[in-house]
């Protein structure tokens, strides 16, 4: 008797063992099972992704259609695109702000969207490209009835002989329109003419650190090639072949070392001119005139007490600034175009710095 107690005391052993062993399987397995899970939907976060119409603060291209990650549009989250705010862009009110905003399509749980009325969906479903508006549908203004006058009795007339029938003139073809070719369009974008001295020398020096940054707002490229920039006293030439890209940048100064300074952005043209900008800008006022290679005037401006080109002149600025268009391209003929840039901005869109 005594050994078929032991017997059951040891068959109850083993059954708890493997109940033991079996939660413990049991146990693993969600635990394993979970951190799957979990990994697998954060791997699946981090590569979902999303098409936003990211503006660029140029006025000949608004938009460009980049794709971003969730993060970078989260509404919870500080300085991604969501911070890029304001209206979306309109040809026809652009002269009442120049900082448009983002367009952002909602997603669940990430972001409430951007922009997202009739406008900015029509854009964003254009591929980011601007739609202009179509024309009226002209209304059809009824004609009214009229009265039937009374019914007469017709008065037998003779019949006439019949004329003989001419052949129709025929009418000439309309010559079709030309499409209008594409053009270029180059200003005088942005100018740094009061050097600090952590980029260079101001002035008429050896390592002098003035450049000026032209802008193409046109939709074709430019050699300038044989153009010229004046000063209050000199003028001088490009000899060299630079081709400046639709919607591209070119820099030009005395040396191109200059830039080491900088961070210049990938497709910005360099323009060496081996010598010094006019006989160096002027800090108290000067003026920049450029002109293509058959002497036609492409741009001109003045600044702080010159006032020979724009009256009132750009408004000077302190050491290390640059004057700068506002947005790049903006051209009015006007001083109002220009803004105090505290850090210049060479070669790239100041708008773009907020990524």
């Amino acid at each position: 008797m005594h050994q078929d107690k032991q017997y059951n005391n040891q068959k109850e052993d083993v059954i708890n063992f493997n109940q033991k062993v079996r939660l413990s399987i049991l146990i693993g397995l969600i635990f394993l099972t979970v951190i799957f899970l979990g990994g697998f939907a954060q791997a699946k976060e981090k590569n979902e992704k999303t098409q936003i119409c990211h503006a660029t603060g140029a006025i000949g291209k608004p938009y460009n259609k980049i794709e971003v990650d969730y993060s970078a549009v989260n509404d919870k989250s500080q300085g991604n695109h969501s911070s890029h705010t304001g209206a979306v862009f309109s040809r026809e009110t652009i002269h009442q702000f120049f900082d448009w905003g983002d367009i952002i399509p909602p997603v669940e749980n990430v972001t409430t969207g951007l922009n997202w009325d009739v406008a900015g969906q029509t854009i964003w479903r254009n591929n980011c490209l601007i739609v202009s508006p179509p024309l009226p549908t002209p209304t059809n203004t009824p004609t009214p009835t009229p009265t039937p006058d009374p019914t007469l009795e017709p008065t037998p007339l003779p019949t006439p002989s019949p004329e003989p029938t001419l052949p129709p003139t025929p009418k000439p073809t309309p010559t079709p329109s030309p499409t209008p070719e594409p053009q270029a369009r180059l200003v005088i974008n942005e100018v740094y003419y009061d050097v600090d001295s952590s980029h260079g020398g101001d002035g008429n020096v050896a390592n002098s650190g003035e450049w000026i940054e032209l802008y193409n707002a046109g939709d074709a490229a430019a050699d300038v090639q044989n153009w010229t920039i004046t000063d209050n006293y000199y003028t001088r030439t490009i000899t060299t072949s630079h081709s400046v890209n639709a919607f591209g940048y070119a820099l030009i100064a005395k040396d191109s070392n200059i830039f080491d300074y900088w961070s210049i952005p990938s497709g910005t043209e360099i323009i060496s001119l081996g010598t010094i900008i006019g006989n160096g800008l002027s800090n108290s006022g000067d003026l920049l005139i450029l002109k293509d290679q058959y002497g036609n005037t492409i741009d001109q401006i003045s600044w702080s007490v010159n006032t020979s080109i724009l009256n009132p002149a750009i408004t000077g600025v302190a050491e290390g600034h640059s004057i700068e268009r506002e947005p790049a391209g903006w051209d009015t003929n006007s001083s109002n175009d220009f803004i105090d840039r505290l850090t210049p901005t060479p070669g790239q869109l100041e708008f773009d710095l907020k990524v």
